[in-house]
């Protein structure tokens, strides 16, 4: 460790194959480390410093307007993916806390849905059940209107697979696949929601980016904080870094709200 240097950590960084972000955090947790043993007297400097930071790469979600969300929905409301694609544009829960629902964590009278847990895709077709990506992960999310009318049909639907299936795995999945097991979504799922995007006259999204959808209309709707405790973030500080930044149409309505407020009226 005495003999680690600052061009060790400058190659260190250029040897790594990873995105800005992650690099951005190797160098922070290595820092804090190196600090660490200083402090203990271990080293008698730390490496790190001096070294600028690797930067962020900047998050750029591609997001549905308003009306793009309500055409998909539109769209998709008949087919087997609708009751999926409106819950995740109404929750902006995670896939794998999507796929990981069972119909007990959904209370249909008091519109609550509890996220408890994710589904996790491994190699060759094996999964991983377990708790949400972060410890606030585990929420309540509550649900209204559309949201509600799809889970009803979707209740409705699973029944009907379940009679019509030659083996199910009954595991009171929300959204499995046509054997009752976990949906997972890749192949013929990718290929079916970007037909719907197609049909919906929506740019090609990906399904995670329903989830930044949501998040932007939360924001513009609920605040930051609410918004956080809904999407399960650590703290209101991410959602603020990722949904905190201002869109053509909100200066649009901040310009109709303001003239609003200042024109005179008789």
């Amino acid at each position: 460790m005495a003999e680690l240097t600052a061009r060790d950590v400058r190659l260190l960084l250029a040897d790594l194959k990873l995105s800005p972000t992650m690099r951005h955090e190797v160098f922070r947790t290595l820092s804090s480390a190196l600090k660490a043993a200083v402090r203990e007297g271990h080293l008698e400097h730390n490496p790190c410093q001096g070294i600028p930071a690797p930067r962020k790469s900047d998050f750029e979600a591609r997001t549905l307007t308003t009306e793009q969300a309500q055409r998909l929905i539109e769209v998709a409301w008949d087919t087997r993916m609708g009751p999926l694609l409106t819950v995740a544009l109404a929750t902006g829960m995670r896939s794998g806390e999507l796929f990981a629902l069972q119909w007990h964590d959904i209370d249909m009278s008091g519109g609550k849905i509890t996220v408890s847990k994710s589904v996790k895709w491994l190699p060759k077709g094996q999964h991983e059940v377990g708790p949400p990506k972060t410890r606030s992960g585990k929420r309540t999310v509550w649900i209204d209107g559309p949201a509600v009318r799809a889970l009803t049909i979707q209740r409705q639907r699973v029944a009907r697979m379940e009679l019509q299936a030659d083996a199910w795995a009954d595991l009171d999945l929300v959204f499995p696949a046509v054997d009752g097991s976990y949906w997972i979504p890749q192949g013929r799922f990718v290929t079916h929601f970007r037909r719907l995007l197609s049909q919906a006259d929506c740019p090609q999204i990906r399904f995670h980016d329903l989830r930044h959808t949501a998040g932007l209309f939360l924001t513009r709707s609920v605040g930051i904080v609410v918004t956080s405790r809904m999407l399960g973030h650590s703290t209101p500080a991410i959602t603020t870094s990722l949904y905190g930044h201002a869109q053509p149409e909100d200066f649009a309505n901040a310009a109709r709200a303001m003239g609003d407020l200042l024109t005179a009226h008789p």
